[in-house]
């Protein structure tokens, strides 16, 4: 039963937690100082919602070793293709600089299409006093590794799944019981049956004398 317990995360979010229609790419892009590192963290996730599209997140933020002060991203190019078509592009100047930036949409994309985050960045990380301005590229990109016929599949073997984890909880007490009490329960001959008759009889008989 702890068994059947333990599984429930499994059942209900079979394919989340396998990780079937939700990934995720991650990139550190890190400039290395003599006394330290600043870096620039970039993360691409997609979700599945129904057969075929997905929600994309697309996040990044600075990062930098403890003696490393950092200053923000002033300058930010960014293109998101889709399937190999461009989705979006864009040009940000951010007054004041800004440490991380984050964007999202949706899109259809089918088995062995992808989606692509590039662009570059400019960066500001202050090292030993002195102000270090970089200029980071970056490119991040994905392919679907599954169809809809893969889904469609995993979703049946998640209902099986779902009734066997039902069932179970009925059957395992059941079958435990039938192994355990033969072993462990009291086992009484016909002597003894009798005698317990006869005993139930006696008390009956002085209860009605009462």
């Amino acid at each position: 039963m702890v068994v059947l317990v333990l599984a429930t995360p499994l059942i209900f979010d079979f394919e989340e937690t396998l990780g079937i229609g939700y990934y995720s790419v991650e990139k550190d892009y890190r400039i290395n100082y003599g006394s330290g590192y600043g870096e620039l963290n970039m993360e691409l996730k997609l979700d599945k919602t129904i057969p075929n599209w997905y929600t994309y997140y697309l996040s990044c933020h600075l990062s930098s070793s403890d003696n490393i002060e950092i200053i923000g991203i002033s300058l930010f190019n960014t293109s998101t293709s889709v399937a190999g078509s461009l989705k979006f592009a864009n040009t940000f100047n951010w007054e004041p600089l800004r440490a991380s930036y984050s964007y999202s949409g949706s899109a259809k994309l089918n088995q062995y299409e992808g989606i692509t985050w590039t662009g570059d960045a400019m960066v500001h990380f202050i090292v030993d006093d002195i102000v270090q301005n970089e200029t980071i590229s970056y490119n991040l990109s994905f392919v679907i590794p599954m169809s809809s016929l893969d889904f469609y599949h995993m979703d049946l073997l998640s209902y099986v799944l779902l009734f066997v984890w039902i069932i179970s909880f009925i059957l395992i007490p059941l079958i435990l019981k039938a192994i355990i009490q033969p072993q462990f329960g009291l086992h009484l001959d016909e002597e003894m049956k009798e005698k317990r008759r006869n005993y139930f009889d006696f008390l009956k008989e002085e209860k009605t004398e009462e």
